[in-house]
């Protein structure tokens, strides 16, 4: 399942809130770092959100809460694909 953005409901933030700068899920409040490959279509714990965003944890829609293996789009995936690319240019 994908990822469904939170709107704001009209905030009067000169700036904007952070529902209006940043991507936030309606469904597992996962933001921005903590966003997982699929949406776990449950609100994540505080501890699976500190993990995905820490690059240990993901979420895949076929395969459930694993490890990010750099073919995800988490964050852990994206430092799986980073050290990758370092490894292979030395």
């Amino acid at each position: 399942m994908k990822h469904t953005r939170a709107e704001c409901d009209g905030c009067y933030e000169t700036h904007g809130c952070n529902l209006c700068n940043l991507f936030v899920c309606s469904v597992c409040h996962g933001a921005e770092g903590s966003l997982t490959t699929d949406c776990p279509n449950v609100k994540m714990t505080a501890e699976q959100e500190s993990d995905v965003y820490e690059g240990i944890l993901d979420y895949r829609e076929k395969r459930g809460w694993c490890f990010p293996d750099g073919e995800g789009e988490s964050m852990g995936d994206t430092a799986v694909r980073a050290q990758s690319r370092t490894w292979w240019s030395r």
